[in-house]
């Protein structure tokens, strides 16, 4: 019986799409009188949900990732794409053969990341609609994205806001992400945001008209600088969307107040195509490919590993760093990512990471545990100067000689430093880097210094620094 009400459902969801015109419709009997029932009646009149072919709603029914799609998208876009085939084809998911009626509505909810497949590559459009799911794509369709909510990890980060803001009210104490949605709840779930996701839809397209930008090659400098021979604005603005394979001067342009920004020291000698837009002979905007990050050796501290969820890309761990005297968020597909506790063990030891990437994402992560220097021979103007320095827990500065770039250590050896030396300092809680510099590196400071450039010169590229003597050991 289910399977046919879910066929019956369909045959009715497909026959909304090809109306373009809202009906008054009489609300079905099995609602009358219960907490939907206003719901159900608006969402009804506006041509947004249907009844069933007996005239009823069935409201404890369920419903598929399909269906909530074209509520959503048909509470966005009454007139949502006419032609499921051509919406069809654009579509990349490799599970949407026999679903070409929810193609539009699927695509619509995809593009503006309402809602998102899975890592292998599917949308999974038959599988029935968690709460979870549910909540999470109302609340994005009202505006609301991953990267304003800063409560926790999905979904509770967008079931707390769901509460702050009157969308969603529940102590059952269930999972939601195993809970099941009804046909009840997405009614009321959508009725409650359908003033919210009508705003954002307007103002969507309003900022659709994404004016100014140039299609092109996109090639950055060695010290990122420039751009195709243009400078850099101090303050430019990189939006990774997409993928390079897909960039085209025809393409339609995302709207990027949708997009988090990325940091242009990640684009070292990279060479993409993309879109620019230059502003007082400056570049102060630019849309390139996810997948033409930067690729080689990356040295840094990490201090914090999250699991998100991103577009097109499905669930990728994000490593927030501290590289190149800069904070920068990565991601990695890595398996099994690293885990918090790891990061934390890293941290207390004051050990430097040396990070792999391709193509702007993370593929491997070694601790660089022993400090490297430097051999006396290459520096004859400094007699005490060690060849290599392993203390457990760092070593006490002694005394700093700014006028030679000189760091006298508690164990009468020394240290060379450049006028470019990056510092990371470990905070007073002892949980987390913050950038540096030199005056930052003070007597009986503890320290972890490292030679990682490529070049002749012994002296320390990185110096990690603590108040307090590192961890010699964890766990």
């Amino acid at each position: 019986m289910k399977n046919k009400f879910k066929m019956i459902l369909t045959a009715i969801l497909v026959m909304a799409l090809s109306c373009t015109t809202a009906f008054a419709a009489s609300v079905p009997s099995d609602v009358a009188g219960k907490t939907c029932e206003d719901a159900v009646e608006q969402l009804m009149d506006e041509g947004i949900i249907t009844g069933d072919t007996d005239g009823l709603f069935h409201p404890e029914d369920n419903l598929t990732r399909a269906q909530v799609s074209i509520m959503i998208a048909k509470a966005i876009d009454p007139d949502i794409v006419a032609d499921q085939e051509a919406a069809a084809a654009g579509l990349e998911f490799s599970d949407m053969a026999g679903y070409d009626w929810a193609a539009g509505a699927i695509g619509l909810m995809t593009d503006r990341g309402i809602a998102k497949g899975y890592p292998d590559g599917t949308f999974k459009p038959g599988s029935d609609v968690s709460v979870a799911e549910l909540i999470t794509f109302t609340m994005r369709a009202c505006g609301y994205n991953d990267e304003d909510l800063q409560f926790g990890n999905w979904p509770d980060n967008y079931i707390v806001a769901a509460e702050e803001i009157g969308l969603y009210d529940d102590d059952s104490g269930k999972d939601l992400q195993k809970t099941k949605a009804t046909k009840e709840q997405a009614a009321m779930i959508i009725y409650d945001g359908l003033d919210l996701i009508k705003e954002e839809a307007k103002k969507y397209e309003a900022e659709q008209a994404v004016e100014g930008f140039v299609y092109g090659s996109i090639i950055f400098d060695a010290n990122i600088t420039s751009v195709n021979g243009k400078a850099l604005a101090s303050d430019v603005k990189v939006y990774p969307y997409g993928k390079k394979k897909n960039y085209s001067a025809d393409m339609e342009l995302p709207d990027i107040t949708k997009i988090s920004t990325d940091s242009v020291y990640k684009y070292k000698n990279v060479s993409t195509v993309g879109f620019y837009k230059v502003e007082n002979n400056k570049v102060t905007a630019i849309i390139l490919p996810r997948d033409a990050g930067f690729s080689g050796t990356v040295y840094g501290v990490i201090n914090e590993v999250n699991s998100v969820m991103v577009k097109d890309e499905g669930a990728l761990t994000e490593l927030v760093t501290l590289a190149a005297g800069k904070e920068l968020s990565w991601f990695s597909k890595m398996t099994p990512a690293i885990d918090p506790a790891t990061v934390e063990a890293y941290i207390e030891l004051g050990y430097l990471i040396e990070m792999k990437a391709s193509k702007g994402k993370i593929t491997s992560i070694k601790p660089i545990s022993d400090a490297y220097f430097l051999d006396p021979t290459a520096n004859p103007d400094v007699a005490d100067l060690g060849e290599t320095i392993q203390t457990e827990g760092g070593v006490a500065v002694a005394e700093k000689n700014t006028d030679r770039n000189l760091l006298k250590l508690s164990n009468s050896e020394f240290i060379a430093y450049r006028d470019t030396t990056v510092v990371y300092v470990l905070n007073e809680d002892g949980d987390a880097y913050e950038v540096g510099s030199m005056s930052d590196v003070r007597d009986d400071n503890y320290i972890r210094a490292y030679d990682i450039s490529d070049d002749d010169e012994e002296e320390a590229d990185i110096i990690i620094v603590s108040e307090n003597k590192f961890e010699e050991s964890v766990g």
